[in-house]
């Protein structure tokens, strides 16, 4: 197995000269290099960002507002894990299917996707 060399932030600055020296007489004399794979993201074509449609983001806040129910309030009634309204809300969380029948029963809002 071939040696490798590691060198920290500190030999690289304080040593340079030594270092790059150890380092070319290392790869003069190595004959057989290992190769080192590394984990690489699989990149596929991006998908436009689906979204909920304000208006109705707009009609199920409205809705909430008319029950007198805070966001807290209503992940408790929906049953979801909290600041899954305000998530909601906001853009942030795209609620899964379930999520959306859910909201559906309790409020009466269907969440558009655009």
């Amino acid at each position: 197995m071939g040696r490798f060399w590691v060198l920290t932030d500190d030999e690289l600055v304080g040593d340079n000269l030594r270092a790059t020296r150890i380092l070319t007489e290392e790869v003069e004399n190595m004959e057989d290099w290992t190769t080192v794979i590394t984990k690489r993201r699989i990149t596929k074509e991006h998908d436009p960002p689906r979204r909920i449609s304000s208006e109705t983001i707009q009609a199920l806040i409205r809705r909430r507002m008319e029950l007198r129910v805070s966001q807290e309030k209503a992940d408790q009634i929906c049953g979801f894990t909290k600041h899954t309204f305000r998530d909601i809300e906001s853009h942030r969380l795209f609620p899964t299917a379930t999520q959306n029948l859910t909201i559906q029963r309790h409020f009466g809002v269907s969440l558009q996707i655009t």
